[in-house]
């Protein structure tokens, strides 16, 4: 009998009201990431990452990080198991406690591959501080999404998201993180009138004051978007460019407050 369902999971504990004022940052989900080929044993996964950790007084991430599902088992060549990048460090409340980062298996063995071998989990004394400069890193892109139309011109989409934010000075990213193109386009059997795709005005930049706290994220990276507004049909001419860009910018300077 093949498994389904959760395999890492995600709940709040229970922690001391702080005495101090504080402005709440919550915990924030990234989108699920594509799910993967399936394996040998006939088990496809996805997974998540939490893109913003809560602070002392936001609420915490609740759910799951990684799915699995049932799949059909290809059982060809054989794939080794590969970790993702390695989190942020944690926030650290205290100089004398721990901090901790983790990663997850981004690639299951499959076909007879090698397993992973290493730690999914990290710790270390606060007060360590690495000097050097960290710069920004973009994920590879996913595949490509499924074209909406079978004939007459449609768009499919991908995407990719930071990976690690800049650090100490680094060089921030500035590339594109969503693009998209035309598929599909031979002539549907009913011929009609063509409709080029077009595209949205570009969104303010965010995070924004006064709906943000900051005007920046703490990775030094602030982002914009554009809609589609009309799909291409008929061999209408498909949009070109990015939906979803990022620019780096400089992060908010966060005062150290001394608990009572």
């Amino acid at each position: 009998m093949k498994c389904t369902g959760v395999q890492t999971d995600v709940v709040p504990c229970a922690l001391p009201v702080c005495p101090h004022v504080c402005d709440p940052i919550d915990c924030v989900f990234g989108l699920w990431g594509n799910w993967h080929d399936p394996s040998c044993e006939g088990l496809c996964t996805r997974s998540r990452v939490r893109v913003t950790e809560n602070n002392e007084c936001g609420d915490p991430c609740e759910g799951p990080l990684v799915e699995t599902k049932v799949c059909a088992s290809p059982c060809r060549h054989p794939k080794d198991c590969t970790f993702t990048a390695w989190s942020h460090w944690q926030h650290c409340m205290e100089v004398t406690s721990q901090r901790t980062r983790f990663r997850e298996i981004d690639q299951y063995p499959k076909d007879g591959g090698k397993p992973c071998s290493g730690t999914l989990k990290e710790t270390q004394p606060c007060g360590v501080e690495e000097h050097h400069e960290v710069p920004c890193v973009v994920a590879p892109w996913s595949d490509w999404s499924k074209c909406y139309k079978t004939c007459g011109g449609g768009t499919r989409e991908r995407n990719r998201y930071i990976q690690t934010g800049s650090k100490r000075g680094g060089l921030g990213c500035t590339n594109s993180l969503s693009q998209i193109e035309g598929c599909n386009m031979q002539i549907c059997e009913v011929p009609e009138i063509p409709v080029d795709c077009k595209l949205g005005d570009w969104a303010d930049w965010t995070p924004s004051p006064p709906e943000d706290q900051y005007d920046c994220t703490m990775d030094g990276q602030r982002f914009r978007h554009r809609p589609i507004l009309v799909m291409p049909r008929n061999k209408g001419t498909a949009c070109v460019g990015p939906l979803k860009v990022t620019e780096p910018c400089k992060p908010p300077v966060i005062d150290c407050v001394m608990s009572l």
